[in-house]
């Protein structure tokens, strides 16, 4: 059975690694946060200006590319820390400032984020209490629980959601997203349109997976171990498709808190 510290270990590697990709993706369309660019703070800043404590982060709102950049080396040192089963302190520091990072960048972005970042959110919160809690307390196993119902929640209300669209419903939601400006490539929306039934399979397969995904609280290692390979096949046929690469690592990144979980389950049952 994987141990607790283990568990702890593997989600800071994983969602370090994220840290790091998600921050260069920031830094390279940095234009973006310019004095002319779209994200500009601004117009940003008129949603949230009325936030208790407001001016305290303000100055970090408005360096959000500085934010990034320390995201980066946040993220490396939280996965070095992770390897190198550093001491709780050293990965405790790290986790908590991944935190900040998530906290400013989520803040900063009233628009615009895809659920990667919002997953990251969760997974950092969660990592900083098990890491900080005391080891094999209830605390420690309830940020564990924690990260693994936000990946659980993730995909089941993506599912649910997904299926009370028309789109989806209909089996036509992918083509429609690969025929898009934003989303789509044109060798994929051909290939797609070539194969209308399979495109329709690929839309109710990616619904009723979705949904059904919180049985894998019951499975046993090996379908768990499939179970996210799939889900892993499905991430990454969308940052190849669709240029999303942010779920790959910060969904994942919530694997080893599932498989724990799921672990428990038939103590408890």
């Amino acid at each position: 059975m994987i141990s607790t510290g283990l568990t702890i270990r593997l989600v800071a590697g994983i969602i370090g690694i994220h840290a790091v990709y998600s921050g260069f993706e920031m830094i390279s369309v940095r234009e973006r946060y310019g004095k002319a660019g779209i994200m500009r703070w601004e117009p940003t800043r008129l949603y949230i200006e009325h936030i208790p404590g407001f001016s305290l982060i303000e100055p970090l709102l408005n360096r959000i590319v500085g934010v990034a950049i320390v995201r980066v080396v946040v993220g490396v040192g939280l996965a070095i820390a992770a390897t190198l089963n550093a001491p709780v302190l050293i990965l405790g520091t790290f986790a908590t400032g991944l935190l900040a990072t998530d906290f400013v960048i989520v803040l900063r972005h009233s628009v615009g984020l895809s659920g990667a970042h919002q997953m990251s959110l969760v997974v950092s919160a969660g990592l900083t209490v098990a890491v900080l809690a005391p080891s094999g307390s209830l605390l420690e196993l309830a940020g564990i629980g924690f990260i693994a119902a936000q990946g659980i929640l993730g995909y089941f209300i993506s599912g649910v959601t997904k299926g009370m669209g028309n789109a989806w419903r209909s089996g036509d939601a992918v083509l429609l997203v690969l025929s898009t400006t934003t989303w789509g490539h044109p060798w994929f929306y051909e290939k797609a349109r070539s194969f209308p039934g399979l495109t329709a399979l690929a839309s109710h397969g990616v619904v009723l997976f979705e949904i059904a995904f919180p049985v894998i609280l019951l499975l046993s290692p090996p379908l768990v171990a499939a179970i996210f390979g799939v889900a892993l096949a499905m991430h990454i046929s969308i940052a190849f498709a669709m240029g999303i690469n942010g779920f790959i690592t910060s969904f994942s990144s919530t694997y080893p808190a599932i498989y724990f979980v799921s672990r428990q389950v038939p103590t408890i049952l």
